[in-house]
């Protein structure tokens, strides 16, 4: 696993996980731009934690090799 990617995957696990306690914490009554500023966080959170598995597996398979 390259330096690079372990850096990305120690950045990115804080990232995510501030961003879904930011999501969580939301109101639930929200006017139309606090509720699609929630939904990009999400959207972001999960473009987020599909890297960190991407990242997870690459060392995963490097490790084996």
């Amino acid at each position: 696993m390259k330096p690079a990617e372990i850096a990305t995957a120690v950045i990115a696990i804080p990232v995510v996980a501030a961003f879904l306690v930011a999501t969580m914490a939301a109101p639930v009554d929200v006017p139309a731009p606090a509720k699609a500023a929630v939904e990009m966080s999400a959207a972001l959170t999960q473009n987020v934690a599909e890297e960190i598995v991407v990242v997870a597996k690459r060392a995963s398979v490097a490790s084996a090799t």
